[in-house]
């Protein structure tokens, strides 16, 4: 029997999913910064239990709290983050930063020019 199309994708999904719950902790107990809302964290928490079964097996680093654990909060598994997944949690928080930096600076209006038609026009002559 074939396995299903997406199946060969469980692996790359669940890496993510762990890589971004684990960033975020640690972005927002160690860093104290966050880019993601407390819903989309939440939410991010909920997908993880509701898949934990294909999901845990990849959590190679044992970040993933228990099955059916009521919170989401992250703050043991952030004392715990190192390497990949710590470097990738500061560039995230970088980008996020450099974002923000950007899109607060005012946007200059160009002055008006005043257009010379002809400058050698004589209207006396």
């Amino acid at each position: 029997m074939k396995p299903p199309p997406y199946e060969h994708l469980k692996n790359q999904v669940a890496f993510v999913c762990i890589r971004a719950y684990a960033a975020h902790c640690y972005i927002y107990y160690e860093l104290n910064d966050n880019i993601i809302t407390d819903h989309e964290f939440d939410a991010l928490w909920k997908f993880i239990q509701e898949n934990y079964d294909w999901i845990k097996p990849f959590d190679l680093n044992d970040y993933l709290p228990p099955k059916n654990q009521s919170t989401s909060s992250g703050f043991d598994i952030a004392k715990r983050v190192t390497g990949q997944t710590r470097e990738y949690a500061i560039d995230l928080l970088k980008e996020h930063n450099k974002r923000k930096r950007a899109a607060a600076k005012p946007k200059v209006k160009p002055k008006p020019t005043r257009e010379v038609i002809d400058e050698d026009f004589d209207l006396i002559g």
